[in-house]
């Protein structure tokens, strides 16, 4: 079990990242289009943080 955990981390699942791969040039459309507004327009919850517990979540 402690071998597969390990190969995991080592796994650079770029599958769940996709934004990491947009040109910076392109960014902003993307967030416009995928990004969320919470607590009344507050904040936003960016599909790249999504992403990013999504890879945590895997390790």
């Amino acid at each position: 079990m402690r071998d597969i955990n390990l190969e995991i981390r080592q796994l650079n699942l770029s599958a769940y990242r996709p934004l990491h791969y947009v040109l910076q040039r392109e960014q902003e459309a993307y967030d416009q289009k995928y990004n969320t507004q919470i607590r009344g327009g507050d904040s936003f919850f960016c599909q790249a943080d999504r992403e990013e517990g999504l890879n945590m979540r895997i390790h």
